[in-house]
């Protein structure tokens, strides 16, 4: 979650590092943080 309540960011959007990898990685986390947030 960003600093913002109930804003997700992932993927491309967050962090320095651009590789493909790291933003597939990125976005597969934030995916898992907005499925914990929904299920509570």
């Amino acid at each position: 979650m960003t600093s913002r309540e109930k804003v997700f960011a992932g993927g491309d959007l967050s962090g320095e590092k651009a590789t493909v990898a790291w933003a597939s990685r990125s976005g597969r986390e934030a995916a898992n943080g907005i499925m914990s947030f929904l299920e509570k």
